[in-house]
């Protein structure tokens, strides 16, 4: 039995079942997270951007979470800083793009006002620690960072405790928060069990390719780890909940920045090539273009999704054009 799943013909195809069984696993629990996660929303009366951007943001960062504390561990920090400054630009330039091309994308103003700016300024102060020091992201600028978290946590909370007071007389549907409680659990963990799934079919298939970690973390890790945040997007838009979709990409992007780099950086200080200065500049340009530019200021338009998505796929060529491609 060892023989056989050891031999070459198994190894080579098992990368593409990898890929197909967590592709399966994310979709469908992405599907149930949605649901339930609206569902509570209005039972606790809490405003859906605030479930997209702290319970979505948070369950969907899981898998980066666990991909760079593994990476760490195992003395691998290409792939933690370009799993995370991968995921945080696939999760403007190709998420939201295609969630804003589906449909158009409703910013609350509570998330133009602490969301968005959030994960801009996480973006422009992961750029301060690393480009002037050398690119060494140590236990203070983790620390750092958690403080930052910790604030960003603190204020999302006493926003939704207000928002929560001001909908009390509103009446709520009748049916047991438990029960969406437990769909939304299941649902975050058939989807980080998704994305690990699946991330371990990219990175087999990427290194039998011969490609070098940090191109690994910015595509093949990045974009597996991004596809909760991922189907999450698109189940909301394609559900009528546009304002699940823009509080997920926010959050996730904040959770990424700040908790995921933060703790991975306090349990072992991250060294980071002069290489990835370029694209820690191209993860601040996108946290930039995720507020609205076109039409009212209320939306993310389908011009503003194409956009990104034209500017996303010009990073990537850009990104496989040059020798960081190459063992």
């Amino acid at each position: 039995m060892n023989a056989l799943l050891a031999s070459p013909a198994v190894l080579a195809v098992l990368p593409w079942v990898l890929l197909v069984v967590g592709g399966f696993l994310l979709w469908w629990g992405g599907d149930k997270l949605v649901q339930h996660a609206v569902l509570l929303a209005r039972s606790f009366r809490v405003p859906k951007h605030v479930v997209g951007a702290v319970v979505l943001g948070f369950g969907t960062s899981v898998p980066e979470l666990l991909v760079c504390l593994t990476a760490s561990l195992t003395d691998d920090p290409g792939v933690v800083i370009g799993n995370v400054v991968g995921s945080n630009i696939a999760n403007v330039g190709f998420i939201l793009g295609v969630a804003a091309v589906m449909a158009p994308v409703v910013v609350e103003p509570k998330i133009l006002r602490l969301d968005l700016p959030a994960a801009a300024f996480a973006a422009i102060a992961l750029a301060i620690f690393l480009l002037p020091a050398g690119g060494d992201l140590g236990r203070v600028a983790g620390s750092a960072l958690l403080a930052g978290f910790a604030i960003y946590m603190a204020v999302s909370l006493w926003a939704a405790r207000v928002d929560r007071r001001k909908t009390r007389k509103e009446s709520v549907p009748e049916r047991s928060p438990a029960r969406d409680v437990t769909w939304v659990v299941a649902g975050l963990v058939v989807v980080a069990l998704g994305a690990i799934v699946f991330v371990y079919g990219a990175t087999g298939a990427a290194a039998q390719l011969g490609v070098p970690s940090e191109v690994i973390g910015l595509t093949a890790v990045a974009i597996g780890t991004s596809l909760p945040e991922f189907v999450t997007t698109v189940q909301a838009a394609r559900q009528g909940h546009p304002e699940l979709a823009i509080g997920n990409v926010a959050g996730s992007n904040v959770f990424n920045l700040l908790l995921v780099l933060g703790t991975t950086s306090v349990v072992h200080p991250i060294p980071v090539s002069p290489e990835m200065a370029i694209d820690v500049l191209v993860m601040v340009g996108f946290s930039i273009l995720a507020f609205p530019i076109f039409g009212r200021m209320v939306r993310i338009s389908k011009w503003h999704g194409r956009l990104l998505l034209v500017l996303f796929a010009g990073y990537y060529i850009w990104l496989f054009t040059q020798g960081r491609t190459l063992a």
